[in-house]
């Protein structure tokens, strides 16, 4: 539809339209601040004869100081003037966004120095960190959590599991990938702990280093992951993936943490409101959407994978006091933002079902905070993968973090 120039406040328009000029639409657009909007207008559309482009200034404003560490986003929406047989007046046909180069740097994060001490007890089986508002308890055998809670609330019963698993699309099944790619359903579940090591660099914080082998075939990999607990009750985490060599591409680069039943309400800032993956994601514009995890589920007529959103910087599910988790990407410049699904199902309930009818549901929610999962692909359904750069080769580390804390 449009090209930004430099200058921001000129666009190029295209008209594609083979017979008419743009006299039945208007263009609306709008500056949202890390998804809130904070600039709007409407203008007539240019006088664009059909495949021929014009030029729009829109009157936007720079901040004369930018929040720190916030992003700005143009949206540009053409929309009818009036109602016509096919759609109502304000019917959007073009849309885009831009990001605008309105950036400082984030500030910097907060020292421990201050928060509330955090007492750290450790058995042969177990770790239990304890602060004035919050208790975690982790199990040495499975190097995951069985309990986060945050002032008597209960926000977690389990994870980060490591999963690189999906519940195949039907692309998938057209190409086999369900069974090439298999190595992977479970190599997450059936890691086995190679070692815990728990340290206290200062009175507020505690880091616990976990080391796992994961059982690919036809050798090995490393999962690696190393949770950072705070005095005010929040966790840094951070994965790292180290795949053996010879092994097919991954599905999944990602890990599951349980959320006990309650909390539903899902709300995020990245790309929506539709579920949209790496290859597509285009037509998903940034900004901050809200949503049930009910609703994240898509009946399509045969379970596969759903209801994942890309470009995630933060994400909170509560329930209905307002209360519960809130999952934010690692910040600074470089850092990979993260894509999310929020579903009553496992990848694996996902995973063989042809019919929605047999697919189990559960009280509680998994959360799939991951880096990244492969393409849907879609050139064709019979064969093809989704195009290169959109594959997760395992010939490489993959390496992200996020951080839990309690809303």
């Amino acid at each position: 539809m449009a090209a930004a120039d430099d200058a921001v406040s000129r666009i190029e328009v295209t008209n594609r339209q083979l017979f008419l000029g743009l006299d039945a639409y208007e263009l609306h657009w709008e500056v949202t601040r890390d998804g809130e909007r904070v600039q709007h207008g409407t203008l007539p559309a240019p006088q664009a004869a059909p495949g021929g482009r014009a030029t729009v200034e829109l009157p936007l404003r720079r901040p004369a100081h930018p929040e720190p560490g916030a992003a700005y986003w143009l949206n540009l929406s053409f929309v009818l003037r009036r109602a016509t047989l096919w759609a109502d007046a304000g019917h959007s046909v073009a849309a885009e966004q831009f990001a605008l180069p309105w950036h400082t740097p984030a500030p910097a994060a907060p020292s421990p120095a201050g928060l509330p001490p955090l007492t750290l007890t450790e058995t042969g089986a177990s770790v239990t960190v304890h602060g004035r508002d919050v208790e975690l308890v982790l199990d040495k055998a499975g190097g995951t959590l069985t309990s986060y809670r945050y002032r008597g609330r209960t926000l977690l019963t389990g994870g980060p599991v490591p999963n690189f698993w999906r519940g195949p699309t039907d692309n998938d099944i057209g190409r086999g990938a369900q069974n090439k790619l298999r190595t992977w359903r479970d190599a997450g579940t059936g890691r086995t702990v190679t070692g815990v090591r728990v340290s206290q660099p200062s009175a507020a914080e505690v880091v616990i280093e976990i080391t796992a082998t994961l059982p690919t075939s036809p050798a090995a990999s490393r999962w690696d992951t190393v949770l950072t607990v705070r005095g005010d009750g929040g966790i840094r985490v951070r994965h790292t993936l180290r795949p053996g060599p010879a092994l097919p591409d991954l599905p999944m680069v990602g890990a599951l943490l349980t959320v006990p039943a309650g909390p539903t309400a899902l709300d995020w800032y990245g790309r929506g409101p539709q579920e949209n993956y790496w290859d597509r994601r285009t037509a998903a514009f940034v900004g901050r959407y809200r949503s049930t995890v009910e609703a994240q589920y898509g009946p399509y007529v045969r379970p596969q994978q759903t209801g994942n959103v890309t470009d995630v910087r933060t994400a909170t599910l509560t329930g209905r006091d307002g209360s519960g988790l809130r999952i934010c990407a690692e910040p600074g410049p470089d850092a990979p933002l993260l894509e999310l699904s929020a579903l009553h199902h496992t990848p694996f309930d996902l995973d063989g079902p042809r019919h929605p009818y047999e697919l189990a549901r559960h009280g509680e929610t998994w959360l799939g905070v991951n880096h990244r999962q492969m393409g849907v692909g879609g050139n064709d359904s019979w064969g093809a993968p989704p195009l290169e750069k959109y594959l997760l080769h395992a010939d490489r580390t993959y390496s992200y973090g996020y951080r839990l804390s309690p809303v």
